[in-house]
This record gives C-alpha cells, structure tokens and sequence, in this order.
C-alpha cells in the first residue's frame, strides 16, 4: 500500500498470474513511485499590493493584509502606488528608528525612480529582512521555507502591516480570493479619501 497526500493507494496482484513476478513487481513499483511523485503540488507564488493610489491620494495598506500559503510557496508584493513602501520581517538593529534600518536579506539592488528593483529572498521566521524604501513598480519576492506566522511592515508608515501563515499542508489563499480581498481593502481606502475630500470642500464653501 501507498499513501499519498493522506490517501492510501493499495495494488494487490494475485500471486502466479504474472510471469517473472519479482522483475515485474519491482518495475511497477517504480513506476507508480514516478507517477505518485508528479502529483506533489508545484510550489506558487502569490501576489500581494503594496499601497493604494496616485499622485496626492495614498493608502497605506498592504492588498491583502494576511495570506496563507505553503512551505515553498512565494509572496511577491509588488508597489501599486505613487507613496513609496518597504516590507520588512523581523526586528532592525537596535536602538535605530524604523524608516533608518539598513536593507537585508534580499538579493538585487535598489535603483533610483523611476527604475524598478525586482528583490528576491527566502526567509524561515527568524532574523531580519528589509527591503528598504522601493518605488511603484518594484518588486520583492519572498520564499518561506518553515510553518509559522510572520508578520511584516512598512517602516515608513506606522500601522502599516501584514501577516503572512506559512502551513505545511491544509487550505491556503487562492490568487482570486487576494485579488478579492485587495479589491475591497482599495474600494475602502479610496472610498474614506473622497469622502474626506467632499467635508473638506463643503466646510471651504
């Protein structure tokens, strides 16, 4: 018997009806091992925004706040608005204000705007990764590689902050249900700075 992904798969062959029986068996058991072997789920990567609106109009959210995703799955948030950001795990050195901690962990390199960084990292819940301050466009994508619960923030932006939940198996985030998640988290922003705007018109008049 086998056991895939928490199902058995039990091959039972009634002894003397195949000639040469231990050459045969062996051979079917290696191929069931490679046919078994290619239902192991492919590790994803899921996209996640980083900030809300342009020009004078900002968010500071991160679309979605919380995902879930798989040991070997990727997060890749990208900087959807003009307001620049950074996504940052961990502590920074002691004693040395957020919006000052040095880049860390990631490879690639951070070029003036309007370039665009494409930062790539793996992280296991522990130590210190930083992105720096990155502009609209820019990338970083980050691989987790242990279960656990890692939070992360903006260290421009206090209260900006997300968390990511890194399983070994079970249900995680879908891209749809993100997008879904990202699309009421903007229309919520968005929809509190017009309304803003609108009191503040109406007590100039």
């Amino acid at each position: 018997a086998l056991t895939v992904k928490d199902k058995a798969v039990e091959v039972r062959l009634q002894p003397g009806l195949i000639k040469d029986e231990p050459t045969t068996l062996g051979t079917l058991a290696t191929l069931l091992s490679a046919s078994l072997a290619g239902t192991a789920q492919a590790a994803s990567t899921l996209d996640v925004g980083v900030g809300v609106g342009a020009g004078t109009i900002a968010g500071n959210a991160y679309t979605p706040g919380g995902v879930t995703v798989l040991v070997g799955d990727s997060v890749r948030f990208t900087i959807a608005s003009d307001e620049p950001h950074s996504i940052t795990f961990g502590n920074g050195p002691a004693g040395v204000p957020p919006p000052n901690w040095p880049a860390a962990g990631f490879a690639g390199t951070v070029p003036a705007p309007p370039a665009t960084a494409a930062l790539t990292a793996t992280y296991d819940g522990t130590g210190f990764l930083n992105t720096e301050v990155i502009f609209k466009g820019s990338t970083a994508t980050v691989t987790f590689t242990s279960p656990g619960s890692f939070g992360f923030i903006c260290v421009i932006h206090p209260g900006m902050a997300g968390t990511v939940n890194v399983v070994a198996g079970g249900a995680t985030t879908t891209q749809a249900d993100a997008d879904a998640k990202a699309a009421l988290t903007r229309n919520a922003l968005l929809g509190a700075v017009d309304s803003l705007a609108q009191s503040t018109t109406a007590q100039v008049k």
